[in-house]
C-alpha cells in the first residue's frame, strides 16, 4: 500500500519525509542508490512494472531500508482521519492502528441507503432518519420504506380525516357513511346545515319552508331535464340497435356469401389438382415415349454404320470381279459365288431401306 493517507500530522512535517513516488508520508521508508526515499509498496511497483509516475529511475544499486526516518515518523504526533468528524484523538503514529475510532464511518445497512454514518449517529440514523428504513403505517399497520410513508397516507384508508361539519376526527374509509348517519351537523335541502337533533324544528321554523319548497321545485326542474336527457340519449341508443342489428343481418348475409365461394373455390381447386395429377401422367407417359424413340434413334444410327461398312465390302468384291474377268476359268466359279452372294446383300439394303 502507498503511504500512510488517513492521517493529518499535528504539526508541518519536515522535508524528506514524504514519499517521492506517492507524495504522501512515507510507510515503511527506503532509500534508492539515486537517494530518492520512496514507500517500499511504491518502490516494488516501480520495479515491477518499470513506470513512475514523478519519472524517478532506479539504479542497478540495490535499496536500502531507512530506518531513522521511519523511527522518525512512527514517533510523528498525528490526528484521527476522523478529526473532522468529531473524534478528538490525537498521539503517536504507532499508536494510530491501537485507536478504535467511535467516529469511523459505517456503511447504513438498509437496502437502497449507502449513505456512510459516523458510529454515535448509526443508530439514529438506522432506526430513526433513514430513509430507506423498514416502517409500519401506523394507521393500517402495512409495511414499507420510510420514505414511500407520506405518500401512503394519502390512499391509507385507515388514515384520519376530520369532518367538514363537525370537525370530529374519522377514518378516511367511514367519512361517508359518517356524513350521512352520524354527524351531528345534516344538510337539509335548502342548503343550512344545522344540528341532526334540531333537523325537524328546523322545518317548522319562519321562511324554512319557502326554502325547502323552492328548493325542492329546483330539484323537480332539474329532474325534468334529467329526465328529457335521459330520454333523448334512450332515443339514440335505439337508433344505434337498429344500425347494429341492420349492419349485423348484412355481416352475416356477407359471411353466407363469402362460405359459398370458399366452397366453390375449393370444387375447383379439387379438380384442377385432379388435372394436375392427369397431366403429370401424361407426361410421364411422353417422357417414357421420348426415351424409346431415343433408343430407336440410337440403333438405327448403329444399323446405318453396319450397312455402310457392308456396302464397302462389297464395292471391294466388285472390284475384285471386275479385275478377275481376264483370269483363267478355273476361278470363275469362285467369283460367280461372290458376286451372287454381292447381289444378295443389295436385295437386304433395299429392304431396309424400304
Amino acid at each position: 500500500m502507498p503511504g500512510y493517507r488517513d492521517v493529518t500530522p499535528v504539526e508541518p512535517l519536515k522535508p524528506g519525509l514524504l514519499c517521492s513516488e506517492c507524495n504522501l508520508l512515507l510507510k515503511e521508508p527506503v532509500q534508492t542508490g539515486e537517494g530518492d526515499r520512496l514507500c517500499r509498496s511504491c518502490y516494488d511497483d516501480i520495479k515491477k512494472n518499470g513506470v513512475s509516475q514523478n519519472g524517478i529511475k532506479l539504479g542497478e544499486e540495490p535499496c536500502y531500508p531507512d530506518r531513522a526516518v521511519g523511527k522518525e515518523i512512527t514517533q510523528l504526533k498525528v490526528r484521527c482521519a476522523n478529526y473532522s468528524s468529531g473524534c478528538p484523538w490525537q498521539g503517536k503514529l504507532q499508536e494510530y492502528e491501537d485507536h478504535d475510532c467511535q467516529h469511523k464511518p459505517q456503511l447504513c445497512p438498509n437496502e437502497g441507503c449507502g449513505e456512510m454514518i459516523s458510529k454515535p449517529e448509526f443508530k439514529t440514523h438506522w432506526t430513526k432518519r433513514c430513509n430507506y428504513r423498514n416502517v409500519n403505517c401506523k394507521h393500517c399497520k402495512e409495511k414499507m420504506i420510510a420514505k414511500d410513508l407520506e405518500a401512503h397516507y394519502v390512499r391509507c384508508p385507515e388514515y384520519p380525516v376530520k369532518c367538514e361539519r363537525c370537525s370530529q376526527s374519522v377514518k378516511k374509509s367511514g367519512l361517508e357513511d359518517h356524513v350521512a348517519n352520524h354527524c351531528q351537523f345534516v344538510e337539509c335541502s335548502c342548503g343550512d346545515i344545522v344540528k341532526r337533533k334540531n333537523w325537524e324544528t328546523h322545518f317548522r321554523e319562519d321562511g324554512a319552508l319557502f326554502k325547502h319548497m323552492s328548493s325542492l321545485q329546483h330539484l323537480l326542474r332539474s329532474l325534468h331535464s334529467s329526465h328529457r336527457q335521459l330520454y333523448s340519449k334512450l332515443d339514440e341508443k335505439q337508433k344505434l340497435m337498429e344500425v347494429e342489428t341492420t349492419a349485423t343481418g348484412e355481416l352475416s348475409r356477407v359471411e353466407t356469401e363469402l362460405k359459398a365461394f370458399q366452397s366453390q373455390y375449393e370444387n375447383r381447386l379439387t379438380i384442377l389438382q385432379k388435372k394436375l395429377g392427369a397431366l403429370d401422367t401424361v407426361r410421364g407417359d411422353i417422357d417414357s415415349v421420348r426415351r424409346d424413340c431415343s433408343k430407336l434413334t440410337d440403333t438405327s444410327k448403329t444399323m446405318g454404320g453396319r450397312l455402310e461398312a457392308q456396302e464397302d465390302k462389297l464395292k471391294q468384291v466388285q472390284g475384285q470381279v471386275v479385275t478377275s474377268k481376264g483370269r483363267p476359268s478355273s476361278g470363275a466359279s469362285r467369283y460367280g459365288d461372290s458376286f451372287l452372294r454381292f447381289q444378295g446383300w443389295q436385295l437386304l439394303k433395299e429392304r431396309l431401306r424400304s
